[in-house]
This record gives C-alpha cells, sequence and structure tokens, in this order.
C-alpha cells in the first residue's frame, strides 16, 4: 500500500501553521526538522523561509513569510496554511514534528531501496559493490542526523576533558595495551579510531604479536576482539591461544601420542578457559573489504565490548579496482582506516614486507619495507614492525631474541624495543634474551 499522500500533506501543513508567531515552537523545530524533511516543495520553501526569519530575529507573522517568498504557488499555499492557524493547538507541537520526521524517515527508506535496485540491475554490477551500496544507503538513513553534526570547540573540549579523566581513572578502558611494558611506554597504547600496522618478513612474528595482543586484552580486561584470518584457520588460532594461555606444554597437542588421564584431564580444563575469551573469528580466506566493514559493524552491534579488530593480512584482501593492485590496497587500507574512525576502535591490519627487505644488510626494516607500501603507510598511525633474530644463546631451550620497531607514530617517537620470543609459548615477553637466559 503506498502512503497516503493527503495524509502526509495535512500533517505538514499542520506543523507548518503551527510555527506561525511561535517563537518557541521554532526553537524545538529547527533541532529536529530540515526543510528536506517536507514532502512538498512549497512546504520546504515556507519552511526555510520561517527559519530565516527566526535566525534573523525578526517577527514570523503571516506578512513577514510572505515576503520571503517568490513564487505565486508558495503564497497561495501560505494562504491555505494560514486558515488553519486559528484552530492549531500549538501545544501538540511536538507530534506534528514526529509525524513530518518520520515521514520523512519513510521516504529516505523508499529512496535508498530505489537506488538499491538501480545499483544491483545494473549490466557490470557486482555483487560486492551492490552490497556495499545497499549498506552504506540503509546506514545513511540510520544515522542521518548524527553524520552531519559539528560541534564547538566547548563541546569537543568537553569530550577531551571526560577521555583523559577516564584514561586517567583507569575505571573505563580507552585505549588497547599491548602487555609488553616497554613497547606500551613508548606508544602509550592504541588510541580509538586509529590503524596500526604491523609489518614483518615472513614467520617473524607479526600475526603472534597482534594475536598476542588480543589475548591479553581478552583475558586481562574482557576486551572484545574480532579477528579476519586468512592465512591461518581458527583451529590454528585456539592452539596459539591454547599455547598462551596454558601452563601445559603446547607440544602435547602437536603430536599423536595419546593423552593419559590426568593431562586429557588438563586439556579439557584449559579449553574451558579458550571458550571463556571474548573472540570473534572469521577464517574466510577470499574476503572483501566491504564484507570485512559489513561484518565488523554487526559484531560491533551485538557485541558492545568490541574493541579491537585485527586483520591478517591486508595484501590478502580483496578491494575495488580490481585490474590495479596498487589501487586495490590502497582501498583496503583507506576502508580500514575509516572502520577504525567509524566503530572508534583501533584496528590492526598485518602487512608483508617486500623484497628489498632480503637485500639489506644489516636485516633492518624500514616503513617502505611493506608491500605496495605508499597507501598503507599513509593511512596508518602507528607502523610496528617485528624480527626473531637468530641467536645461539637461548637455541637449546627454544627462545630467541626479538625485535619491535615503532616505525611511525602520529602523535609519539619512534624506538626500539628489545624482547625474547619464546617458541612453545607462542608469544614474546617484556625481557631481553640475555635477561632471560639469566633469570632460567
Amino acid at each position: 500500500m503506498s502512503r497516503d499522500l493527503a495524509v502526509i500533506t495535512e500533517n505538514e501543513h499542520v506543523l507548518l501553521s503551527a510555527l506561525i508567531d511561535n517563537y518557541d515552537g521554532v526553537l524545538s523545530c529547527m533541532s529536529l526538522v530540515r526543510a528536506d524533511d517536507f514532502q512538498k516543495e512549497s512546504h520546504k520553501r515556507i519552511y526555510s523561509a520561517i527559519v530565516s526569519l527566526f535566525n534573523d530575529d525578526q517577527s514570523i507573522d503571516i506578512d513577514s513569510i510572505k515576503s520571503k517568498l517568490k513564487k505565486p504557488e508558495d503564497r497561495v499555499t501560505l494562504s491555505v496554511i494560514s486558515r488553519k492557524n486559528a484552530t492549531v493547538n500549538k501545544s501538540s507541537i511536538k507530534l506534528f514534528i514526529e509525524s513530518v520526521r518520520k515521514e520523512a524517515q519513510l521516504a529516505r527508506i523508499i529512496r535508498a531501496g530505489k537506488k538499491m535496485i538501480d545499483v544491483a540491475s545494473a549490466e557490470d554490477a557486482s555483487a560486492d559493490y551492490a552490497l556495499s551500496c545497499a549498506e552504506n544507503e540503509i546506514v545513511a538513513v540510520v544515522e542521518d542526523y548524527a553524520n552531519a553534526e559539528v560541534v564547538t570547540a566547548e563541546t569537543a573540549s568537553d569530550e577531551f576533558y571526560d577521555y583523559v579523566e577516564k584514561y586517567k581513572s583507569g575505571k573505563e578502558i580507552v585505549v588497547i595495551d599491548t602487555g609488553i611494558g616497554k613497547l606500551d611506554n613508548l606508544i602509550q597504547g592504541f588510541q580509538p579510531g586509529e590503524l596500526i600496522v604491523i609489518m614483518g618478513k615472513t614467520s617473524n612474528g607479526k600475526s603472534l604479536l597482534s594475536f598476542q595482543i588480543a589475548l591479553y586484552n581478552a583475558i586481562k580486561n574482557n576486551v572484545g576482539c574480532l579477528l579476519f584470518s586468512m592465512e591461518m584457520n581458527r583451529v590454528v588460532l585456539m592452539s596459539r591461544a591454547f599455547a598462551f594461555m596454558s601452563n601445559m606444554n603446547s607440544n602435547i597437542v602437536r603430536t599423536r601420542d595419546p593423552f593419559d588421564d590426568d593431562t586429557r584431564a588438563k586439556f579439557k580444563e584449559s579449553v574451558g578457559d579458550l571458550k571463556k575469551l571474548p573472540l570473534y573469528i572469521c577464517d574466510n580466506p577470499m574476503i572483501s573489504i566491504h564484507e570485512i566493514q559489513s561484518l565488523a559493524k554487526k559484531v560491533k552491534i551485538k557485541n558492545k565490548n568490541l574493541g579491537l579488530i585485527i586483520v591478517d593480512y591486508i595484501g590478502l584482501v580483496r578491494g575495488d579496482f580490481g585490474g590495479n593492485r596498487e589501487q586495490e590496497v590502497a582501498s583496503v587500507s583507506r576502508g580500514l582506516k575509516c572502520l577504525a574512525m567509524s566503530l572508534k576502535i583501533p584496528v590492526i591490519g598485518l602487512s608483508q614486507v617486500n623484497r628489498n627487505f632480503s637485500r639489506r644488510s644489516d636485516g633492518s626494516v624500514e616503513i617502505g619495507d611493506a608491500r605496495e607500501s605508499g597507501s598503507v603507510e599513509q593511512d596508518a598511525d602507528t607502523v610496528l614492525a617485528t624480527t626473531i633474530q637468530d641467536s645461539e644463546l637461548g637455541e637449546s631451550v627454544g627462545v630467541k631474541e626479538a625485535v619491535i620497531d615503532v616505525l611511525k607514530q602520529r602523535n609519539g617517537p619512534l624506538g626500539t624495543v628489545k624482547v625474547t620470543h619464546i617458541g612453545r609459548k607462542q608469544m614474546f615477553i617484556d625481557k631481553t634474551l640475555s635477561e632471560y637466559m639469566e633469570e632460567s
């Protein structure tokens, strides 16, 4: 059934009539209703004239409104509206405001639906692009007023003050720490809305560091983490979580030797602890940036404790501009930054290093070493690089020296942190290799 245009027109007439000579009514209406919310063009122009008079601190009477109207048909409509003025109960203006707002929202939904049909019906339409457009149209309707917000310095300063108070009190988690003391002292945690890139060579700890950050925050602060893993499936990820959390030797799950009763009981207990973690995993190896954005928003709606997103890794995510790899990675990188800002949580994206890394004699990592690095390093707020170094010291007990370099930080210093990689625990610890060996 189509919308009853006669009823919509009548409600708009009543609202406009209630605003005549009603300064308080206009003040209430302006914060909730815009000219574009009216269905009839003449009503839009009449409402704009009323708002203009209000802003100029002029009388909002019939003659003043008429003087603002240029088109004859608008003046005719105003005459019809003015005849209702004496019969309108101006104390009920909120009901008329709600009615006009509701119809405006429904009209936007109808327009959004038509646009979705047009996009999906195009001959060259792709499913990913059509889904992305559909989501954007719906989100635009839902967040129509919020997205247009402009705040004063006073409001922004109040929000800044509240943020610092929460951060200093420790009562509310506003940043994501890594759990590695020396690194946290250097970067002061990951802030809401930030894109963090962790880069490194294969098997050099970038995935390990990101997952350790997720587990640290999940265990210590019950912070939810959404992991998009395109290289490791969910079973492998949970085996890493088992190694990190359990006091048992992680090798017991890698051999085919059967459990004894005591080991089986301990293993079941450890798996029970894993089940309680606020982790959400998607291990689709062919996921697109649009799917990541859509799934992340759905998880955030259902799980208010979601505080971190990890994408492993950027180079495997499908983006726009499929024929141009550099533009495709740029669309993924920008999409992750927009996601972080939209959800107001940090997003960690992993990146492989290019071949130039292996050619450098000292083995050091530079920010330009990230594959297709231009857009990645530009969009990132923080860039870290992990390197696990070979050393005879500790080799016999399965530990190695590792380095975490802070290569970019918008709001802080750069630097290098030396840590120790413990293979059997699948983790970095906040000690140098020599410190670890002296204490062992």
